[in-house]
Parts: C-alpha cells; structure tokens; sequence
C-alpha cells in the first residue's frame, strides 16, 4: 500500500479556463483514488469545490478545523 499526499500552495490560482479544468479533473481522479490532498489557497470557491475537511490558521495557531462552509466563514469573520 502507497500514501499519496499532493501539497499545492496556491498554484490553482493560475491559466485559463481550460488549464484550470484539467487541473481540477486531475485532482479528483487523485482523491478519487483515496489520496490525500493539503491544499493551501485564499479561494473560498476551490477550497469548498476541493475540499472535505478545511483548517483555518491565525499566527500559527489553528483557529478552526471543520467543513468548508463553516470554515470559510470563520476566515471570512477574521478578515472583516
């Protein structure tokens, strides 16, 4: 048995249209398989569309671990 475990900082950010497909369609055949994904990125769209568990950081601390949803809103109050 392999651990796979794909780390991406941000790099979802970038391309067109189509490259940002094929990007995503890769990244679900990878969790598809089991693998696991860290993915670090400002984007509440691709963290919720990506994501099954989501960690939000303040000064080095884990500030909240949760769903997407709920996670991206504790980001979101932090930051306003």
């Amino acid at each position: 048995m392999t651990l796979d475990i794909l780390i991406i900082d941000e790099a979802l950010a970038v391309g067109d249209v189509q490259f940002q497909y094929k990007c995503f369609a890769r990244l679900q055949e990878f969790l598809d398989a089991g693998s696991t994904m860290i993915l670090v990125s400002h984007s509440p769209q691709i963290l919720i569309r990506m994501c099954n568990r989501l960690l939000v950081m303040e000064k080095g601390e884990i500030h909240t671990d949760s769903t997407p949803e709920i996670s991206v809103n504790a980001y979101e109050r932090l930051l306003y």
